[in-house]
């Protein structure tokens, strides 16, 4: 068991470069027995045990199922994930185990299934997984969810508890500066993704510049002075 020897959880997981996992098992002293842990640095920084009861596979559900790769939506039900530090730590491991991340809104049309974790109170979690399908209105233009359960579907029991240390937790945490992405000054994009610079450049005098003149730019010249030019080149001929 991993709360007695973490040994073989630390060689497969760096062996097959896993930071999260979970093991089976059932004994008579701990009959359905499930646990959901996490690594940092080829290390075991969390584990929960829970007890397994009223389990329902996929098989159960006569209905069809999500598509292959959609990622589902992860919603957690009770106050206890507020306020227990033990449930707080619980759904933090489910968010990582299940590759979610917290978001603000919610595309309905990309959305095809959702994992619904409710606190039933006592360390006790209730794991149901649905489908949703969006259903036209008639007097409405946005759509309306329909949620059909699809499974696996089972209640948990909290059992045995294993939280890293802060000082590790805040060192496992820390997000790497070339993470986030680098602002450049004056660069922006467009509403076509197309990259707009601004370039800053000091006071030019266009007077001064060298321009190419063209002739259909030139002054045009007054009849007295091409008459003296005329003369002076009668002269000059004389």
């Amino acid at each position: 068991m991993p709360f007695e020897d973490d040994g073989s959880i630390r060689f497969l997981t760096e062996k097959n470069q896993c930071a999260a996992f979970a093991i089976t098992s059932h004994s008579k002293k701990r009959p359905l027995n499930i646990v959901f842990g996490r690594t940092f640095d080829h290390q075991v920084l969390d584990m929960v045990e829970f007890g397994i009861d009223n389990v329902l596979f996929t098989s159960d559900f006569k209905t069809k199922t999500h598509s292959i790769g959609s990622l589902p939506a992860l919603i957690f039900q009770g106050d206890a994930f507020e306020t227990d530090d033990t449930m707080r730590m619980v759904r933090s491991l489910f968010t990582d185990f299940f590759f979610s991340q917290a978001l603000d809104n919610v595309n309905a049309d990309g959305l095809e299934h959702a994992i619904v974790l409710s606190c039933a109170g006592q360390g006790r979690l209730t794991f149901r997984h649905y489908r949703t399908d969006l259903l036209a209105r008639e007097d409405s233009s946005s759509p309306k969810a329909q949620i059909t359960e699809i499974g696996p579907h089972f209640d948990l029991t909290v059992r045995r508890t294993q939280f890293g240390a802060d000082d590790v937790r805040k060192q496992a945490m820390r997000v790497p500066k070339e993470v986030y992405e680098k602002k450049v000054k004056n660069v922006e994009y467009n509403a076509l993704g197309d990259k707009m610079g601004r370039v800053h450049m000091k006071s030019q005098n266009l007077g001064d510049m060298a321009l190419r003149k063209y002739k259909g730019l030139k002054k045009p010249r007054d009849d007295a002075s091409e008459s003296g030019k005329m003369s002076k080149k009668a002269k000059t001929s004389a």
